[in-house]
């Protein structure tokens, strides 16, 4: 636990994904918002991701002044495999019937060719 407490959230978060969220702590702490919410990923100590659904809420007391930030943290990783897993069987789909539509087309064209082939003979 004391290893983690000594990492920040740019040393956790993905390079590219870091300018986002720093804009919305920035804009927690110019009074622009009072909380959001992402999906990220983090990077564990052993390298994988581990994709999070990241909110962070501003409280303050009764004259404006921030008093703490409260951060939730949701593991998502679940979620996300089953919409790669998703997206892949949707791309498997899309060829297998592109597949199809070019075996009928050549089918079609096999057809036409023969039949033009009978009338010659």
């Amino acid at each position: 636990m004391g290893e983690l407490l000594s990492l920040t959230t740019e040393d956790l978060s993905h390079s590219e994904e870091f300018p986002l969220e720093k804009n919305l702590i920035e804009s927690l702490i110019r009074n622009e918002k009072k909380s959001f919410s992402l999906e990220k990923r983090y990077r564990h100590k052993d390298g994988r991701d581990l994709w999070v659904n990241v909110t962070v809420s501003k409280t303050e007391n009764l004259f404006g002044r921030t008093l703490f930030f409260s951060v939730f943290c949701e593991d998502i990783n679940s979620r996300k495999e089953m919409e790669r897993e998703m997206k892949k069987r949707e791309e498997q789909l899309t060829h297998s019937r592109k597949m199809e539509a070019l075996g009928q087309l050549a089918g079609g064209v096999a057809q036409d060719f023969n039949n033009m082939l009978a009338g010659i003979t």
